[in-house]
């Protein structure tokens, strides 16, 4: 059941927002002006400024807005369906209907999976129908063509390869929320209306350290009071593509996936007294992004961390009712510069519910630096675990 929650959405495209920075969602889906019946499910984005304003000066002219002119990016790797370029920029206050959506750049991403990028401004595209794109390619830049009184970007998923097509329920991959208390990181979201919201904006310290590569090995030294070991794993894939970390002293195997923005764990074979289940645990989920003091959480697979007495009933009851979960949270702690960063903290746990009542957790310190995972301690039971990266490997 929990595989089933936390992969739900694999098989979809994960498209992301197509622009650099941070916009404002100007009207969302379902929105009063423009998004309705079949256009519903599409986004208008703005940018605004500390004061959430729109524009300088009077808001006069298409280049007093923020949002103008700035580049518009391929939301995933595509090819290029349809270009229509051409169409002038509006008069602020004023709408073109007869060409209503404008200069726009149609994506197809996979079968029936198409992007559709609108009120670019005349000139700035910079792809044409046959083009491969990539993600974070630019393909255009924000105009006020269209049906558009002021400048902002229109973006919609839609099944079809039309300018007219009807969109799409589909949700976007990953991305931040900014909001006054912080940052969080939704997945499979929609963004609503006046949100914040930006692409993970990934790390060099964090990309680098979560780059695992087959035939990589990682050594730590485990001190667990005065008992102290050498562990080694290797970075190894399988027959069918997957990648997973082996311990060479006990041969259990954890699973991983590691795509642009996050790294997770999806599964746990083996030896659970392994100090690689620990690694497991600390590490199960986590963004290339540092965003100061935002909160991932996941579920853990049930099958760890509950005994089998408990587990064989519930493989019986899961699919009706579930009254125990194990919930993972993560933490970014410290950065030592935002600019050129050497050192990262972060901290995680996992808590075991019955019902809506805590039963057991423990805690991990994760710091990582120019080595990569330099450390990861755990908390549980009044014990602590202190796993350090051995030098020169």
């Amino acid at each position: 059941m929990n595989n089933k929650t936390r992969f739900r959405y694999k098989s979809l495209v994960p498209i992301k927002l197509p622009f650099f920075g941070i916009w404002q969602v100007s009207q969302a889906q379902d929105g009063e002006y423009t998004h309705r019946g079949v256009y519903r499910y599409a986004w208008d984005f703005i940018i605004v400024n500390r004061e959430g304003k729109q524009f300088k000066n009077q808001g006069d002219f298409p280049q007093d807005y923020f949002c103008y002119n700035k580049p518009v990016v391929a939301p995933e790797d595509g090819v290029v369906e349809n270009v229509w370029d051409g169409v002038e920029d509006n008069i602020i206050g004023q709408v073109n209907l007869k060409e209503n959506w404008g200069n726009t750049v149609i994506i197809k991403h996979d079968n029936e999976v198409y992007s559709k990028l609108c009120h670019l401004k005349k000139g700035s595209i910079k792809v044409k129908k046959g083009d491969e794109v990539k993600f974070g390619q630019i393909v255009g830049a924000c105009g006020n063509s269209g049906r558009s009184p002021y400048p902002h970007l229109h973006f919609q998923m839609q099944a079809a390869p039309y300018i007219g097509s009807a969109t799409t329920d589909y949700p976007l991959n990953n991305y931040i929320r900014h909001h006054e208390s912080g940052f969080s990181l939704q997945t499979h979201s929609k963004p609503e209306n006046g949100e914040l919201v930006s692409n993970i904006e990934a790390g060099p310290l964090l990309v680098a350290a979560l780059n695992f590569i087959p035939g990589q090995r990682l050594e730590f030294t485990a001190a667990d009071g005065a008992k102290s070991e050498r562990v080694s794993w290797e970075i190894k894939v399988n027959e069918f593509n997957q990648s997973y970390m082996l311990c060479e002293q006990t041969g259990a195997k954890a699973f991983f996936e590691n795509d642009r923005n996050l790294f997770y764990f999806t599964y746990y074979e083996g030896d659970e007294k392994s100090r690689l289940f620990l690694f497991f645990q600390a590490l199960f989920k986590l963004q290339k992004g540092f965003y100061q003091n935002m909160t991932i959480s996941d579920n853990f697979p049930l099958y760890l961390t509950y005994p089998k007495a408990i587990r064989r009933p519930l493989d019986f009851i899961s699919p009706f009712f579930v009254f125990i979960r194990s919930e993972f949270r993560l933490t970014c702690d410290s950065i030592d510069s935002d600019l050129a960063p050497s050192k990262i903290t972060l901290s995680s746990g996992m808590t075991n519910f019955f019902f809506s009542k805590k039963i057991n957790s423990q805690e991990f310190k994760i710091e990582i630096d120019a080595s990569g995972i330099s450390s990861v301690e755990t908390f549980m039971n009044n014990r602590k675990v202190m796993m350090a990266k051995t030098e020169n490997t």
